[in-house]
């Protein structure tokens, strides 16, 4: 299927040069905006994982406590996807936005460290000095929810403060910019393509006067090749 002709070549190679430029910088541009929206939203998350670290207190009863502050938008609206939860031996919090209040079960540490006793609450202790750690994954509902999940130490033992955002948080704003994105890259493509085809027709036009001189001088229409065309330089 490969064309015989140079010109052909060169116009094949220039297409297929250019889509493959184009896709592989749309993967990367879609690459770069998915972690910077994630970053964004993680950066929400783990600011109400932080206020609610501080936030957290025993009531006059020994359960656990946080102020109403924390319920607010997004989330105060249920079933939005934007939750947080406490849970701990003191009991479990949840927000507004999960309904009854219920926490959503979430992937915890396994391994055979975490099955020593003792050990699990030690390894939460270490682990709340970094950031919360990711995770995604469905609830029983079958929606996908953006986790980030933080053991803190209280009183005597540790408790698990998460918070997640719905997937459309992140994947609305990638289509909103990746859509006219395609288009513009589309339309460069084209561009580009048309330009690449405009050179090779205009750098080959030199020895297409070239071939029709010679194949003159075969005929016997003319003896020589003209001046003009015997300077011709490819370099």
């Amino acid at each position: 299927m490969m064309p015989r002709s140079l010109a052909g070549r060169l116009r094949l190679a220039a297409i297929v040069g250019t889509v493959a430029a184009l896709v592989i910088a749309a993967i990367a541009i879609a690459i770069i905006l998915e972690r910077f929206v994630i970053g964004r939203i993680d950066q929400r998350l783990d600011g109400q994982i932080a206020a609610l670290s501080s936030a957290m207190k025993n009531d006059a009863s020994g359960r656990l406590a946080v102020g109403p502050a924390l319920n607010g938008p997004p989330f105060d609206r249920v079933d939005s996807g934007w939750t947080w939860q406490i849970v701990g031996q003191g009991g479990q919090l949840a927000s507004p936005s999960i309904r009854d209040h219920l926490p959503i079960p979430f992937r915890k540490p396994t391994g055979p460290l975490h099955q020593v006793s003792g050990l699990s609450e030690w390894l939460g202790a270490v682990r709340s000095f970094g950031r919360p750690r990711p995770t995604d994954g469905p609830t029983a509902e079958g929606k996908y929810l953006h986790w980030r999940i933080l053991d803190v130490p209280f009183g005597n033992g540790t408790v698990t403060i998460a918070a997640t955002a719905p997937y459309t948080a992140i994947y609305a704003p990638l289509r909103e910019a990746l859509v006219p994105l395609a288009a513009a890259l589309a339309v460069l493509g084209i561009l580009l393509i048309g330009a690449m085809l405009a050179q090779v027709r205009l750098g080959l036009r030199p020895l297409a006067r070239l071939r029709a001189d010679l194949a003159d001088v075969r005929a016997v229409t003319r003896t020589t090749v003209p001046p003009a065309n015997r300077g011709l330089s490819f370099g």
